[in-house]
């Protein structure tokens, strides 16, 4: 038995995780930062609280962007992808500037970060016709496949529409990303040029479901985390998009899913 043991792949030992979303729509807190922004850290301070409540009462992304490299420091985080997202959403909002830090609460621009709490109870105080189904298997050393699938459902309680429930019809995209705690870097130009940052939720990873937006999306993908990142586990968060409106109709969050 010792033996078979000993024979076996190191990866085997990493355990699957699989989510399923309730009935009851899962906020998702997207914040646009840089850490060549100088009033973005309290932001991401902010952030971080926010996923230190209670688990599963939201999904939070830090999406670090890159329009303000130019100010001499390149943000080791950004993605010129999450750029790109943000404006989609300030238009989706009918906003125009483009700044950080910026935040969205399930699609919804929120100027004033005093008010993004009350956000997540409105968006949480209503039911979602969407389910949303996400599972990691391990696949080799350090490798995870990653799974997830949204159906249209019945709202389990009528008198509980929402605006989800308006526009469970329209075509939707699915999103899955991979989030990272625990990050920091030491600034060494630009406007925090001599601060130590750190971070949580940062967006490490994202797909979106391809090709035309559907009903029933569904998407794979595969990862490989390095080993500090096996050792203190990533986030794996998946959602549900309004292609027209980028309303986020139903969230599922797996704190600490990917770990080796």
């Amino acid at each position: 038995m010792l033996a078979a043991l000993a024979s076996m792949a190191p990866w085997a030992a990493a355990q699957s995780c699989q989510a399923v979303s309730g009935p009851q729509r899962l906020p998702v807190v997207e914040l646009y930062t840089s850490e060549g922004c100088s009033s973005c850290p309290p932001a991401d301070r902010q952030l971080a609280d926010l996923g230190r409540g209670v688990a599963g009462a939201v999904a939070p992304l830090a999406l670090h962007v890159n329009f303000w490299d130019y100010l001499g420091w390149r943000d080791p985080y950004a993605q010129a992808a999450f750029t790109e997202r943000q404006r989609r959403l300030i238009e989706a909002n009918g906003s125009r500037t483009l700044y950080t830090p910026h935040v969205f609460v399930s699609g919804r621009e929120v100027r004033d970060r005093g008010q993004v709490a009350d956000a997540m109870k409105r968006v949480a105080s209503s039911a979602s016709p969407w389910r949303i189904t996400v599972q990691a298997q391990p696949s080799g050393p350090s490798a995870w496949t990653l799974a997830a699938a949204a159906v249209l459902q019945p709202v389990p309680e009528p008198g509980r529409a929402s605006t989800a429930t308006a526009s469970a019809a329209s075509p939707v995209d699915l999103v899955l990303a991979v989030t990272e705690d625990g990050l920091a870097s030491k600034v060494r130009s630009g406007e925090n040029a001599g601060e130590l940052l750190r971070h949580a939720h940062v967006v490490r990873h994202w797909w979106q479901s391809a090709g035309e937006p559907t009903r029933g999306p569904d998407l794979r993908a595969q990862v490989v985390l390095s080993r500090e990142q096996g050792t203190k586990g990533l986030d794996l968060v998946a959602f549900v998009q309004d292609r027209r409106t980028a309303e986020i109709l139903q969230a599922v969050r797996l704190p600490g899913c990917l770990r080796s």
